[in-house]
């Protein structure tokens, strides 16, 4: 932000800093507390985004209850006596139920498989390890633009001191 940034240091070096960071990133696949609890944050982020998939499931397959009653109730109607002119119109609601439940049972199938995948996705401790020790390997093939959406991923925050490089072993904290 300028002269308005609360930052002390005006000028980093945009390679060396980038490579730093990526090296650094690969260097917390050697650290076993961290990739713990790099799984439990993640296990606890996958609880969360599945709890609200979960409520539309259930509320998407009580709407197709429903609907399957109606379809039901339409149909019972139409074939008892006397429905006369009424038949025609209890079986075109029943057409248009019968459509409304196969959008239903598509969109029940698609949730399935969203919560599914969202819970295989599980956080493997070694799997973690892996990825992160060959980061710096894995950003080489990455366009600019898919390393910042990666290490933004990754990182919420650099605080950067003023160091001389040249006379201190760059170390994170």
């Amino acid at each position: 932000f300028g002269s308005q940034s609360d930052c002390m240091l005006r000028n980093i070096t945009a390679t060396g800093f980038d490579a730093f960071v990526i090296r650094l990133i690969g260097e917390f696949g050697k650290n076993p507390v961290l990739i713990k609890q790099t799984v439990q944050a993640s296990q606890k982020n996958k609880t969360k985004s599945v709890r609200p998939l979960k409520s539309r499931l259930q509320g998407l397959k009580s709407e197709l209850r429903q609907v399957s009653t109606e379809i039901a109730n339409c149909l019972k109607l139409a074939r008892t006596k006397g429905s006369g002119s009424f038949t025609e119109e209890l079986l075109a609601e029943a057409n248009a139920l019968s459509e409304r439940k196969q959008v239903l049972q598509r969109e029940i199938d698609s949730l399935k498989a969203e919560i599914d995948y969202l819970q295989q996705s599980s956080g493997d401790e070694n799997l973690i390890a892996e990825a992160l020790c060959n980061f710096e390997e894995s950003c080489q093939h990455l366009t600019f633009d898919e390393r910042v959406e990666v290490i933004g991923l990754l990182v919420e925050s650099i605080h950067v001191e003023r160091v001389d490089p040249e006379a201190v072993d760059l170390k994170a904290h």
